[in-house]
């Protein structure tokens, strides 16, 4: 199999598309939950939505960097479990609802920007 070039998207970026894209959220309330202001979001949601389109349409593959103290949640059991992105479904409850959660301690990292190698 051949190299794929890769674009990469920031942790705050994939958070961002989550809460705004996935949940429907607006950018004020987005902001809140990221502890940024709007306008960071809007930022964010700007660069994160540049990567995942330039790597849809040029075919490159799409990593998404995640801090060391990431880990997953469980949507519908609230269960959460550390380490990256990794489970497919909940060990708890069996839901295949598991998302990202980026700041589990709840402290907030710099914002890493988006960029495209």
């Amino acid at each position: 199999m051949h190299d794929l070039a890769e674009v990469h998207l920031s942790a705050d970026g994939w958070e961002a598309l989550r809460l705004c894209d996935h949940e429907g959220l607006e950018h004020g309330e987005a902001a809140a939950r990221m502890g940024v202001s709007r306008p960071t979001v809007s930022r964010i949601l700007e660069r994160a939505r540049k990567a995942v389109a330039k790597a849809l349409v040029e075919g490159c593959s799409l990593v998404i960097d995640q801090p060391a103290d990431a880990a997953q949640e469980c949507a519908d059991c609230r269960g959460s479990w550390p380490g990256p992105a990794s489970l497919t479904r909940c060990p708890a409850c069996g839901s295949c609802c598991m998302h990202l959660v980026l700041n589990p301690t709840g402290a907030r990292s710099a914002t890493p920007t988006v960029s495209e190698t």
